[in-house]
């Protein structure tokens, strides 16, 4: 089961075509500093008393004590690498950041979609039995080449019509199925989930939630895998990259109880110690840096009770309602697989959104909120019910055509409606930051941008292509791996 790499390549090419090529968001040049820091000091903190922060002209001068970041180190540690390679490399301003480093959050991005696309191969690589003599059972016991996995066998498989060959090609009513991996749901979801704006906003402004949704990936991996120490150490880092890390390290603790696993308590087992001694070290952590052991860095002087929202009910509507709005393409293969047979793919995600929409909607400010920001994480977690939900609708070339495109078409909209007001134009209207025009308005030599821009979309328009025929395809996966057993 080859992971599909059109789909990626694709999300890749159109990411770096739009990338900023500096940080955007104040949160996101924090996290750089205590990066930079990190490198040079070996502490987080911003800086000393009567300091100055080149690399934040807008942070005010403490003189009584140093400049602390409200931002969990989790996300400057994740950072650290792209920053140390911008300075190996002299590509770091004292008063900027390199490029590397402002790209670090498509990284994230694509490995976190990397990582949820190979749940969906590995979750899609099996099929499930009854006995023969049980009601609901099938030809050869199979209740449906979507139920839930079987153990494996030893015996090999022949496709039909072959000598020997029974029912669905099975040898013998004891012989597992195999059955048709979903490359082509995977393969859409990839591009559905990589183009949709609340993803490639998170990616584009960095921050915390591209490092929250590979944690999260990384997480579920491990429990497909059935990896116990990447479980655990999933949900011990989760909360130190941000608040709502807590909430994904539960979810991710819960997961196989919620997604009714054979072993019911797999995941609890095993990564609930590791998040009660994590989050323990936290609250330490936050007691001594900031004062306050649950606020930490978000108290303040109110103790965070500056943050408790002031209409809970129509702050939960809102984010509802904004979420299909950035985003309904990707609601029809989410639908599809909510009346499949496949149905239980989407309680994580579903636990997710009623998780962060219920914290967003009691601990909100009323101006800036953000939903696809917030939510980001909870669409990342949907990929492989996305490509469920696509295997089961499987729409030819026209119809493929058509929902890849308007997806696309989407996330664009959403892109110039969010970031579209950042050059002035010079007839009233503004310009979107991107790495291109700001090379052009800093007098770049048009070669010198015309050509890595040209690259960028003629890999965007060949990954297409092969996404469009990968997510269009109506034949079994042509890898040989056979069922990837789960217990």
């Amino acid at each position: 089961m080859r992971l599909p790499w059109a789909p990626l390549l694709l999300v890749a090419a159109l990411h770096a075509a739009t990338t900023a090529g500096t940080w955007v968001a104040s949160d996101h040049a924090e996290q750089l500093t205590q990066a930079r820091r990190l490198l040079t000091r070996g502490t987080v903190v911003l800086g000393g008393p009567g300091e100055s922060i080149p690399e934040l002209p807008y942070w005010p001068v403490r003189t009584d004590h140093e400049s602390r970041s409200r931002l969990y180190p989790g996300t400057a540690v994740a950072y650290l690498p792209f920053v140390a390679a911008d300075a190996a490399l002299g590509l770091a301003l004292p008063t900027d950041f390199g490029p590397l480093a402002a790209a670090a959050g498509h990284a994230w991005v694509l490995l976190a979609l990397a990582l949820l696309a190979r749940v969906a191969l590995l979750r899609g690589g099996t099929v499930g039995f009854r006995h023969p003599a049980k009601p609901g059972a099938g030809p050869m016991g199979a209740t449906s080449q979507t139920d839930a996995p079987p153990p494996p066998s030893p015996r090999r498989f022949r496709r039909r019509g072959e000598p020997g060959a029974g029912p669905m090609g099975a040898t013998s009513q004891t012989e597992l199925l195999r059955p048709q991996t979903p490359v082509a749901g995977v393969a859409a979801a990839i591009a559905l989930v990589g183009t949709a704006w609340p993803v490639w906003q998170v990616a584009r402004h960095a921050g915390s939630e591209p490092v929250l949704g590979a944690a999260f990936a990384a997480g579920l991996f491990a429990h497909e895998r059935r990896n116990k120490l990447g479980l655990a150490l999933a949900c011990a880092a989760l909360p130190w990259v941000h608040p709502t890390g807590v909430v994904l390290a539960a979810a991710l603790a819960c997961a196989s109880l919620v997604e009714g696993s054979a072993d019911r308590w797999f995941a609890p087992r095993n990564a609930l110690p590791a998040l009660v001694v994590s989050f323990a070290a936290l609250l330490a952590w936050n007691a001594a840096s900031h004062g306050q052991a649950l606020a930490g860095g978000y108290g303040g002087a109110a103790g965070g009770r500056q943050y408790l929202g002031r209409d809970p009910v129509g702050a939960a509507v809102y984010y509802l309602t904004e979420s299909i709005r950035l985003a309904p393409i990707v609601l029809l293969p989410l639908v599809a697989c909510g009346v499949g047979a496949r149905r239980r793919a989407l309680a994580l995600p579903a636990l997710l959104l009623v998780l962060h929409v219920g914290l967003f909607a009691v601990l909100s400010q009323p101006t800036g909120q953000e939903p696809g920001r917030r939510l980001a994480v909870v669409w990342l977690a949907a990929l492989p019910a996305l490509a469920f939900g696509w295997e089961r609708l499987r729409p030819g070339l026209v119809a493929a055509l058509l929902l890849l495109v308007a997806a696309l078409a989407w996330g664009m909209l959403g892109f110039w409606a969010s970031e579209a007001h950042y050059f002035p134009a010079g007839d009233g209207t503004y310009l979107p930051l991107v790495w291109w025009l700001a090379a052009a308005r800093t007098g770049t030599p048009l070669a010198a941008i015309a050509v890595p821009l040209g690259m960028l979309v003629a890999v965007a328009g060949v990954a297409g292509l092969r996404t469009l025929r990968l997510a269009a395809s109506s034949g079994p996966d042509p890898s040989p791996v056979g069922p990837v057993p789960r217990t």
